[in-house]
């Protein structure tokens, strides 16, 4: 078998780990994976929830390895020399104190707010001038995304979609607000704007950093891999928070994960937040590529994806600077015909699906659905007995509809690019 043929078999499965004495690494309790392919070892291992890469986290177990009392309290040991030191009152108190401030500072390396700092002087991306706006409005703007393709890629959405998801908890003459609180999970960007807004909102980000610009009363450093709180504090905020919300509180739990994480994953975390928010019955809204859409609904039936394509300012491939736009969706627990898009970008209500659909995306009566997931409005082949891409053609040989071979479009050039993920996708 070649290389290709036996990376081609290779894949990870999430198991159960509730047999296990679940180990730790400095991101919180590791998962339980197993490798199927072919001439390898299939031994099951605990391996970090957020790292892809091994040298991120090095922690590593083999499932049936015994650990004897003295290494796991070295490992204790290391968890904590490896643990990020700050106070978040501090250091939200000292962002505040800026306003009143005649110097202010920001370190675009070190994603830093300062007065006076000399570990700063060899930064390069230095800011020594913000406004009020800046400090009060975009704080976010300041902050340099991490560009970490194996850990903690950062991805803020672009002014447009911002407005779309915020628009779900605005009132209007029209109509009620659709949600009157909000879980915000890896959308810093969101919860930035709706706290602007003066809406309840509480946000949930592996990011330590942010605590600079985030209130302790409403931020918490959090693993959505694991949905594990990195402080007592933060768990004791969020569960604060919560227990703030009336019985009828409208609540919508936004994530926007990693593009890399394991739909197992996903599915306990959608687990983990209802259990953590009793007698709310929480609507989600998760953001991931149409091309996830079976491994997403198979773990979280519950789920539709729908037509919406999410915009992120800063970057080329999940934007409008494309051929046909964004490959990334809107998954949602909200009924579709009631999930109302933005007729502004084009959306219109096809009323025999019964769901907000994109422009492009027009119904077959064959199929009795509207098919266009990505690019120009899907064609019927009657052969296949299915909506196709206009680029297809049905091949007698192989008896389903492809690329023509004379097309002179190799896979390698046709496939989407993946936003990047943090957590293991073996």
């Amino acid at each position: 078998m070649s290389g290709a043929d036996e990376k081609a078999t290779s894949r990870v499965l999430v198991l159960d780990d509730s047999p296990f004495d679940v180990p730790r690494c400095p991101h919180g309790p590791m998962v339980l994976f197993q490798r199927v392919e072919c001439r390898r070892n299939n031994r099951p291992f605990f391996a970090c929830s957020a790292c892809r890469d091994r040298k991120d986290c090095q922690f590593f177990f083999w499932a049936d390895q015994k650990i004897s009392e003295g290494k796991r309290e070295q490992h204790e040991k290391v968890i904590d020399e490896m643990k990020v030191k700050y106070n978040h009152k501090q250091l939200f108190k000292f962002f505040k104190s800026l306003l009143e401030s005649d110097t202010r500072k920001f370190c675009g390396s070190c994603n830093m707010f300062f007065v006076e700092d000399s570990k700063h002087d060899k930064c390069e991306n230095v800011r020594t001038f913000l406004t009020d706006e800046e400090l009060t409005r975009k704080p976010l703007t300041l902050f340099t995304p991490k560009q970490d393709k194996k850990r903690e890629a950062q991805f803020y959405f672009s002014d447009q979609t911002v407005q779309f998801m915020t628009s779900l908890f605005e009132e209007t003459d029209e109509k009620p607000a659709m949600f009157d609180a909000a879980i915000c999970i890896g959308t810093p960007s969101i919860h930035s704007k709706l706290r602007y807004d003066t809406k309840p909102s509480f946000l949930l980000d592996i990011d330590w950093k942010l605590c600079q610009i985030f209130s302790p009363k409403n931020f918490a450093q959090f693993n959505l891999c694991n949905s594990w709180f990195f402080t007592e504090e933060g768990q004791k905020s969020f569960d604060k928070f919560v227990g703030s919300l009336a019985d009828k509180t409208k609540l919508l739990v936004l994530v926007d994960p990693p593009y890399g994480v394991k739909p197992e994953l996903l599915r306990r975390l959608v687990d983990s937040i209802q259990s953590m928010t009793p007698g709310l019955s929480p609507e989600f809204i998760l953001c991931m590529p149409y091309f996830c859409e079976k491994q997403i609904l198979a773990n979280i039936p519950q789920m539709k994806m729908t037509d919406y394509k999410l915009k992120y300012g800063c970057n080329r491939h999940y934007s409008d600077n494309t051929p046909r736009g964004s490959p990334s969706r809107i998954y949602t627990t909200i009924k579709l015909h009631k999930f109302r898009l933005a007729e502004e970008e084009g959306y219109y209500l096809c009323k025999k699906s019964r769901a907000w659909q994109a422009a492009e995306n027009v119904y077959c009566p064959k199929c009795k659905t509207c098919p266009t997931k990505d690019g120009p409005t899907y064609v019927h082949c009657d052969k296949c007995k299915t909506c196709v891409k206009p680029s297809y053609k049905h091949c007698a040989e192989t008896g389903r509809c492809q690329l023509p071979p004379t097309s002179g479009s190799s896979g390698a050039k046709n496939s989407r690019k993946r936003k990047a993920g943090t957590p293991l996708d073996q």
